[in-house]
């Protein structure tokens, strides 16, 4: 391209930059006329062919998130909003629990702007609490309410940590998350200033039926032995919670009893303004500790309009598996608000385990469902499942890591071998854009389909960020990926930056650290992190770089690189640990063991900045990194190999609501 057609190109962009800002219609007119060809994908927009003009344009609904579900009253009429272990609530129903949590909240001194840290997992009454503290102006703040270390003490230090630095003056909290996260160091909760909790428990929705329900299932999910020992296990938990509530510093108020006692409380309900808070959920952020992602009503309104400007088979009535936690903001959006929004019956599910997926689904026989792959993939080598009709499956999608084009055609013709017209589909997004920012059904196996309607992908190059455009015949681009949407998380809290932003053609983006692949009919694919970070098996974001440098500061160690490796035993990536030792030193594997568990005690376990979730699961002792020609750490060469027999394994026993414990082996070809 020459210097005169650059510049040409450039006062072309200018001017329908101009047109969109000034004449939406008049620029989407051009569009669909097929009149725009500068390269740039931000201004072409090539996937707009997938959708109508009318759905390509900003029409973001300027109100309180309750007041967008409730604003299709024709959707929501007679219809149930939430499933919970086959106890049903209805859409009017679902709005009265939101009244009584507003009088329980409001009762509790909560007002417009402060915040409530949340450790919740996915009941009805997480639900109620959110709604309600949006109506009158509080900030929910969601963060793992998972024990991330054995030593509680770690995980319930952690916890206030994170409650202080985010401005948290109220907690609410599950039964057994108080006795985690809060109960080991509560005093110190007191002397922070939290003095009320308001307690939740699991039962709190549950009828007969649905403790029935809940029995039933469990046990076809992982057997009647094992769903006894829980039930022993929590009838504990429930004793050591009375226990604990009786002598404890704090005032702890039970929400079922706060509900009954505040039935003439008038609610501080607060009117709609634009850019005012709702939630912060969060994701792994580079230095070990949850990164805090502040969204506001129009930020997760503009999400969930989003599915309604496309052909996505997604109606008023649907069965919907709400599977991903209210921290991640997939779980909040794409699945709770969004659904809500359009009108689905919820179907609430608190815990989940590798194998429970196709379960699940048929047992709550939900048509619209997504998760992770591994799930997915799970599912269909499920032999309870290889019989069964599903027939009644919609929709099936999963995210968070990627999965092959065979494994994708995989799980698709287990679908429709098993009666469903559905095929299975992966997408990209990330928490900063509140989950999904790609609409897959017109991708093509191994591809993350194309951006939604309202929003924007773009290329720039990964050093200068100067934004990518088409040659003329060039079919891809490849660089780091951008992203502009009205779901954008502002990426800001209380004045300190989580997110890095820049400006493009007078928009703003999120500069997302993913190398990425656009074909120029705007299709995407997907290449790997900037920061070499991948997702272990469930999801969970591993960032190298934090690891590396803990398990580098111990004088054994000379030199450490972490990798994934591919787990036949979890059926997905878990994390391996090269470590070169200190002046050559050859350790026996009896050394070896024992210096993994001092790292594994010091720098993850007693480290409050860490997760136990990122204990690398295999050490490997070498003598030397291997180098590329230009004298660097070939990185390439260590990711995914093969496991030897000689590393030292780390046996992490953890679920997704609980972390039990850490044993250490010697290598097996010792």
């Amino acid at each position: 391209m020459s210097e005169k057609t650059k510049a040409q190109v450039a006062e072309e962009v200018l001017r329908l930059v101009e047109l969109e800002r000034t004449d939406e219609d008049a620029y989407l007119d051009k569009l669909f006329a097929g009149e725009i060809h500068t390269g740039y994908p931000a201004i072409d927009k090539p996937w707009y062919k997938y959708f109508t003009k009318e759905g390509m344009k900003y029409n973001l609904p300027k109100m309180k998130i309750l007041d967008y579900v409730k604003s299709h009253p024709d959707w929501t009429k007679g219809r149930t909003a939430f499933s919970y272990y086959g106890h049903e609530i209805s859409y009017d129903k679902f709005f009265k629990h939101v009244d009584e949590a507003a009088r329980v909240l409001t009762d509790m001194g909560i007002r417009k702007g402060d915040r409530i840290l949340c450790l919740m997992p996915n009941i009805p009454e997480t639900a109620y609490l959110f709604y309600a503290a949006s109506e009158i102006g509080a900030v929910s703040d969601y963060i793992d309410p998972r024990p991330d270390s054995i030593d509680l003490k770690v995980s319930a230090r952690k916890c206030l940590s994170l409650c202080l630095e985010e401005g948290c003056k109220f907690v609410i909290t599950l039964d057994s998350c108080y006795l985690a996260m809060i109960q080991p160091n509560e005093q110190e909760w007191k002397d922070a200033g939290i003095d009320q909790l308001l307690v939740v428990t699991a039962a709190d929705s549950m009828t007969m039926k649905a403790k029935m329900t809940y029995a039933k299932f469990d046990k076809i999910m992982h057997g009647k032995e094992a769903f006894e020992k829980k039930m022993a296990k929590q009838k504990k938990l429930a004793e050591a919670f009375e226990a604990c509530k009786a002598n404890s510093v704090l005032n702890i108020k039970m929400y079922k009893d706060e509900v009954k006692r505040c039935k003439h409380v008038e609610p501080a309900y607060v009117e709609y303004e634009p850019d005012m808070m709702v939630a912060i959920t969060h994701t792994s952020g580079t230095t070990g500790r949850p990164k805090p992602l502040p969204t506001t009503h129009d930020a997760l309104n503009a999400y969930a309009c989003q599915p309604f400007n496309t052909d996505i088979r997604f109606y008023p009535g649907q069965r919907y598996l709400h599977l991903l936690p209210y921290f991640a903001a997939y779980g909040i959006a794409n699945q709770l608000h969004g659904g809500l929004a359009g009108a689905v019956c919820m179907v609430e599910v608190p815990e989940i385990g590798p194998n429970d997926l196709g379960k699940l689904i048929v047992l709550n026989k939900t048509s619209f469902n997504s998760g992770i792959p591994t799930w997915c993939y799970a599912m269909i080598k499920d032999p309870w499942m290889q019989d069964k009709d599903l027939s009644f499956v919609d929709w099936l999608s999963a995210g968070g890591t990627s999965m092959s084009a065979s494994e994708q055609e995989e799980v698709t013709k287990f679908l429709q071998d098993h009666g469903s017209t559905a095929e299975f589909l992966q997408g990209h997004g990330m928490s900063e854009t509140l989950g999904s920012a790609t609409y897959s059904p017109y991708g093509e196996p191994g591809s993350l389909g194309v951006p939604w309607p309202q929003t924007i992908y773009a290329i720039v190059d990964p050093e200068t960020k100067e934004m990518l455009a088409f040659e003329e015949g060039q079919e891809w681009l490849e660089g780091e990926l951008i992203i502009c949407t009205e779901a954008n998380t502002k990426g800001e809290l209380d004045g300190k930056k989580y997110v890095e932003h820049r400006t493009y053609f007078g928009k703003d983006y999120i500069v997302t650290g993913d190398i990425a692949r656009m074909r120029y009919d705007g299709l995407m694919f997907f290449d790997s992190r900037k920061d070499r970070g991948f997702a272990r098996y469930d999801g969970f974001n591993v960032r190298p770089g934090k690891l590396e440098e803990v398990i580098n500061s111990f004088d054994e160690v000379q030199t450490c690189v972490i990798s994934p490796f591919f787990s036949e035993e979890v059926g997905g990536n878990m994390i391996k640990a090269y470590i070169v030792p200190q002046d050559g030193k050859e350790y026996t594997p009896a050394e070896q063991a024992d210096l993994v568990e001092k790292i594994v005690n010091e720098g993850f376990i007693e480290n409050e900045d860490l997760s136990s979730r990122q204990i690398p699961t295999k050490f490997h002792f070498i003598p030397a990194m291997p180098l590329t020609p230009g004298g660097k750490i070939d990185y390439a060469q260590l990711d995914y190999q093969p496991l030897s027999g000689e590393e030292v394994t780390v046996i992490l026993e953890e679920t997704n609501v609980s972390l039990d414990g850490v044993t250490v082996l010697k290598p097996e070809n010792a």
